[in-house]
C-alpha cells in the first residue's frame, strides 16, 4: 500500500513539474504505467519536449538506417510504387477540387517519458482528409518517430488509411548491451467528420 501511495505521489509531482510544458495544448491525454513511466498524447506539439541530444529518427534519411543489405531491385520497385502513389494522390486532389470537396491535415503527437520525467521517444501521426457534407476520405497518412535515448529503437510500424480514419500501430523496443528489456506497442488514430473536424 505504501509503495502504491509513493508511486501515486510521484505521478502527481511529475504532472505538476511538466504541466507548464503542455498547458497551451488542446485535448491532452496522459497515461501512467505501473513503473512510473508515462505517455502524453496531444494534438499540439510540446514546445519544450525536444532535448538537445537527439539520437535517432524515422523515416530513414533523418537518422535511422535500415539494418542489413537492401536488394537494389526491391529498393527500385519501392521507389516506383511511391511515385505511383503520389500520382494517384495528385489525381485525387484534382478531383476533390473539381467536386468542391475541402481538405484538412492534422497531426497527433505521442511522447513517452521515464519515471524521472526524461523524454525517451516521441511519435507523430499525420493524416490528410478530404471531406464534404456527405462524405469523408483519408487520402494520406504518415508516421514520424524520434528516439532521444540510445537504448530505445523503433522496431516496426504499420500506418494505414481507411475511410475517414488514419492510424498507426507501432512498437518500440528498449535494449541494453544487445538484450531486449521491454517492448512497448501503441496505436494512434485520427478520425475526421463531414465538417472537417479531426480528433
Amino acid at each position: 500500500m505504501k509503495r502504491i501511495f509513493i508511486s501515486f505521489l510521484c505521478c502527481v509531482l511529475i504532472c505538476l513539474q511538466i504541466l507548464p510544458c503542455f498547458a497551451a495544448a488542446s485535448d491532452v491525454q496522459m497515461e501512467t504505467n505501473e513503473d512510473g513511466s508515462f505517455f502524453i498524447i496531444t494534438e499540439e506539439p510540446l514546445s519544450s519536449a525536444e532535448p538537445p541530444n537527439i539520437d535517432d529518427s524515422f523515416p530513414p534519411g533523418d537518422g535511422i538506417k535500415p539494418e542489413g543489405s537492401v536488394n537494389p531491385e526491391i529498393s527500385g520497385m519501392n521507389a516506383l510504387l511511391e511515385m505511383f502513389k503520389k500520382i494517384i494522390e495528385a489525381f485525387r486532389r484534382l478531383i476533390a477540387q473539381l467536386s468542391n470537396q475541402k481538405s484538412v491535415t492534422k497531426t497527433k503527437y505521442i511522447y513517452y517519458y521515464s519515471a524521472d520525467s526524461e523524454l525517451l521517444w516521441s511519435g507523430e501521426l499525420t493524416g490528410e482528409f478530404q471531406y464534404s457534407s456527405s462524405s469523408v476520405n483519408c487520402i494520406d497518412a504518415s508516421f514520424f518517430f524520434k528516439a532521444y535515448d540510445k537504448n530505445w529503437k523503433l522496431d516496426k510500424y504499420s500506418c494505414t488509411k481507411n475511410g475517414n480514419t488514419a492510424s498507426v500501430t507501432f512498437s518500440v523496443v528498449q535494449k541494453s548491451l544487445g538484450v531486449k528489456l521491454q517492448t512497448i506497442e501503441k496505436t494512434i488514430t485520427l478520425t475526421c467528420d463531414t465538417n472537417g473536424n479531426v480528433s
